[in-house]
């Protein structure tokens, strides 16, 4: 479970970008029985840059974000089950 908190569009200036950053919660719950939280993560202006074709919009940096977000969790859980 995602709980966003903020979220900032970044921005895009021709040839340099800024990136989104979004800042938030995130809950790993037991799909059965969502009351029991397995484990939970807070996130910070959390703003690693991934490049899609919509990344001069602001959708495309807020959904950059996210998925960057996603990308580093599930490293981050591959690396502590080993």
């Amino acid at each position: 479970m995602l709980e966003t908190n903020w979220v900032f569009p970044g921005w895009h200036g021709g040839m340099v970008v800024m990136t989104a950053e979004i800042t938030g919660k995130i809950k790993l719950i037991e799909t059965n029985h969502p009351s029991n939280v397995l484990a939970e993560a807070e996130f910070n202006k959390f703003d690693k840059f991934v490049n899609n074709k919509e990344i001069v919009m602001e959708y495309g940096r807020i959904a950059g974000a996210y998925e960057s977000l996603g990308k580093y969790l599930g490293k981050e859980i591959k690396n502590a089950v080993k």
